[in-house]
């Protein structure tokens, strides 16, 4: 911030850059070696009753404990924070220099992690009503909703750069 400040370029060493992905990327790994051992997801079925006397069977992967994906989403929503934050760095910056008027990605930035806040909204409300109905419908929703979240992004980020 300091070399900002004083109009200096900062040079980033490829070293600290790639460090802090790689200790990202384990810290993530060890989240998830971890719920698999304490926590081994395990077959689960339901057995539903229709009005016409039908019953129908439906399997699903279950854990013992929701909290893992309530962890994994205060993950997402602490990344969306750090991406606010790096969007609204960005955009000073586009505002300071007015060299980099072609390179201005603070608001597609802003844009998808608008777009995956309100993705995670919907994903958590689901997942509160799935633990208590075990329904499939819940299921099918937070899977269309991952999906949803992709294309999204994907149609956010690249469409601007081809039309």
């Amino acid at each position: 911030m300091n070399a900002a400040k004083k109009m200096k370029r900062t040079q980033v060493q490829r070293k600290w850059l790639h460090g802090s992905v790689f200790m990202v990327l384990v810290i993530v790994l060890i989240y998830l070696i971890i719920w698999s051992t304490l926590d081994a997801p395990f077959k689960s079925s339901s057995y539903l009753l229709s009005k016409d006397n039908v019953v129908t069977h439906h399997q699903y992967c279950s854990s013992k404990s929701p909290a893992w994906e309530y962890i994994a989403c205060s993950w997402i929503t602490f990344l969306l924070l750090c991406t606010t934050v790096l969007a609204f760095q960005i955009h000073i910056l586009h505002k300071s220099f007015s060299g980099l008027k072609d390179v201005d990605e603070s608001v597609p930035l802003a844009v998808m992690t608008y777009s995956h806040f309100i993705f995670i909204i919907l994903y958590l409300v689901t997942l509160t009503q799935y633990e208590n109905k075990q329904d499939e419908l819940f299921s099918h929703l937070q899977s269309f909703i991952c999906s949803a979240d992709s294309i999204a992004v994907l149609c956010i980020y690249f469409m601007p750069k081809f039309f």
